[in-house]
């Protein structure tokens, strides 16, 4: 049974928001990403991986484009891929923001208290779990606090 060709991909919601931030849309170039089933598999004279490897389409013949879409024992997802530098870095830099601005949200939720009655469905008292389960948020969110500080160098 044949796969369904690929369409070209959504562009990214890091792409849009960063080009409303500057005003200017970063330049992506379509592709696909590729999976191999098995560990590794040849195909179109490419050696795919299980961990994956992006192709840009305009590197690719329409007889290779074909064969890997139309390979059982790949998995083919479209993609796009900053066609600059400076695109590229952009694009990382509103990924970064976005990554803290998350951390930040769920730093906060973390920190508030349970609401009454969670987790038991009742209307009253907190139930024999919320206790815990408020413990288990803010062990979590300490883990959090300290895992962005040691990736952003503060440790």
């Amino acid at each position: 049974m044949a796969k369904a060709p690929i369409k070209a991909a959504a562009k990214p919601a890091a792409a849009k928001a960063v080009a409303k931030k500057s005003g200017t849309e970063p330049e992506l170039l379509d592709g696909i990403f590729v999976r191999s089933l098995p560990p590794t598999f040849r195909r179109a004279g490419f050696t795919f991986t299980r961990e994956g490897v992006g192709l840009l389409l305009a590197n690719l013949s329409q007889q290779q484009q074909d064969a890997i879409e139309r390979e059982p024992m790949l998995s083919v997802t479209p993609a796009q891929f900053p066609a600059t530098e400076e695109a590229d870095a952009r694009l990382a830099e509103l990924a970064k923001a976005q990554a803290e601005a998350e951390a930040g949200g769920a730093k906060d939720a973390a920190t508030q208290p349970p609401a009454e009655g969670a987790g038991d469905g009742s209307q009253g008292a907190p139930g024999p779990g919320d206790h815990a389960q408020a413990e288990l948020q803010q062990a979590v969110a300490q883990d959090c606090r300290e895992a962005i500080d040691h990736l952003q160098g503060n440790a």
